[in-house]
């Protein structure tokens, strides 16, 4: 490459960077279209590193992590960039086709189908606020809220509202979900490293990185395809939905199996071994999730 002059520091430079102060070698007095194409590939990484990224994440199971470790690391995404884009598609894509309905109706829908009488019944108690009033057979109301403790009628003023609009608490839990699964991910590593001490946390971090990255992105895939048959069937819909159906169920599969595939690769352990700390890896990883979904709830009730 010809020599030529930095012109942030004055400095001579060959390479793409200049040796003394760092500029790169790219000029933004140009066209916009270029600028916003340049800026582009700088977010995302749109190059031969995203290929490669992606063929070694989605065909290689535990290749990138194992490349991590081996300390190569400048042909790939980084780790925590691409969990990020990929768990801002599959969130987004959860967010577009979740199809909230309850196994409930809201409360206000139910007194509304109730009996004239009975909607009477439960209003008046309502509105007399004792300390409990059966307001019909079975339906014991509580609204002494002044003897009750805060926390109590938090709760329950929280409890009311998730019964009138369980739509709503629905779609605030799941856009509050991708930081709980965030907040999990160094426990979950932790939980690794017990299992695999002799590796370093940040090895095991990046595999869990990694990881979910997959999960994320095979999981896009199974909220896009049809989980069952219509309840109409016929021929034409068979046809149209049989692929996707088996093609969903088939997903999930794979996800299990590279889980173990990955970790047979990144961790080197026999399959016996490996098939052992699977089994402890999924428990530990159920019971990290678990705890996410109710630190999710938590931060919902707190942030009120």
């Amino acid at each position: 490459m010809i020599d030529y002059i930095c012109p942030n520091c004055g400095a001579v430079r060959s390479g793409y960077f200049c040796a003394a102060c760092g500029q790169n070698r790219k000029n933004y007095v140009q066209s916009s279209w270029k600028i916003v194409g340049d800026l582009i590939i700088d977010a995302f990484d749109l190059d031969s590193r995203l290929v490669k990224t992606v063929r070694g994440l989605l065909f290689s199971p535990g290749h990138l992590s194992l490349e991590f470790s081996r300390n190569r690391r400048a042909s790939y995404v980084p780790p925590a960039r691409l969990y990020l884009i990929v768990s801002i598609v599959f969130f987004t894509t959860l967010t577009l086709t979740s199809d909230f309905e309850p196994g409930l109706v809201s409360m206000d829908d139910a007194i509304q189908e109730l009996p004239v009488e009975d909607q009477k019944r439960i209003e008046d108690a309502i509105e007399s606020a004792p300390e409990s009033d059966e307001a019909m057979p079975g339906i014991v109301i509580r609204t002494g809220d002044e003897a009750a403790d805060p926390w109590e009628r938090a709760l329950r003023e929280w409890g009311r509202e998730m019964l009138q609009d369980p739509g709503g608490a629905y779609a605030e839990f799941l856009s509050k979900l991708p930081i709980a699964m965030f907040v999990m991910l160094p426990f979950y590593t932790l939980w690794l490293k017990l299992l695999y001490w002799r590796r370093f946390y940040a090895e095991h971090l990046v595999f869990a990185l990694h990881l979910h990255a997959f999960l994320f992105a095979i999981g896009t895939l199974i909220l896009l395809l049809p989980d069952q048959m219509p309840a109409q069937r016929s021929s034409v819909l068979e046809i149209l939905y049989g692929p996707g159906v088996f093609l969903n169920g088939a997903l999930k599969l794979v996800g299990a199996l590279y889980y173990l595939m990955a970790l047979r690769r990144m961790y080197e352990q026999s399959w016996a071994w490996t098939g052992v700390k699977f089994v402890v890896a999924n428990i530990g990883h159920i019971v990290f999730l678990s705890l996410g979904v109710a630190a999710t709830a938590v931060v919902m009730f707190l942030m009120r």
